[in-house]
């Protein structure tokens, strides 16, 4: 009298007997060296920036035009995959020996944040503060520059 359907639902466990692809350890750590590199080359072009300028602090907006710097020219440089072995020799001889040093700093502080923008004399300074004027109107195609710009414009608003 009464009809009754059966409809068999495939049932899993959890466990799959297909191992998912191992990480490529290889390219996972040359990418962790890029991002150390342009993070270190940020602070270092953002310093010259505000030293440029007439400062001795590093302001958020001197860091913004380094990383607006960097987003155009930093897979067109010259010494990158050099940098990328030396980063690479730093971290196997640092595995095998972790010397922790403290430096100190004999610094005065200063509380000075005033930002101010760096004149066109220096050739660096001069595409920072073109790079940072034109930044609304550039439209990367790279998929890595179109990261990069995304990243920033998050940063900016931020600001």
């Amino acid at each position: 009298m009464y009809n009754y359907i059966v409809i068999m639902i495939p049932m899993k466990t959890g466990f799959s007997l297909i191992e998912p692809p191992k990480p490529d350890t290889e390219l996972l750590n040359k990418l962790n060296n890029l991002l150390i590199i342009f993070a270190e080359k940020s602070i270092h072009l953002g310093a010259h920036y505000a030293k440029t300028s007439g400062r001795y602090n590093l302001s958020g907006m001197d860091t913004i035009y380094a990383l607006q710097y960097l987003a155009h020219e930093f897979m067109d440089m010259e010494n990158l995959e050099q940098l990328i072995k030396e980063k690479e020799s730093n971290d196997s001889e640092e595995s095998e020996s972790e010397n922790e040093s403290e430096s100190e700093s004999n610094c005065e502080e200063i509380d000075d944040d005033t930002f101010t923008i760096a004149s066109d004399e220096d050739s660096i300074c001069k595409k920072m503060n073109y790079y940072h004027n034109s930044w609304s109107e550039w439209n990367p195609t790279d998929d890595i520059e179109i990261l990069l710009k995304r990243n920033i414009d998050k940063t900016l608003e931020s600001i």
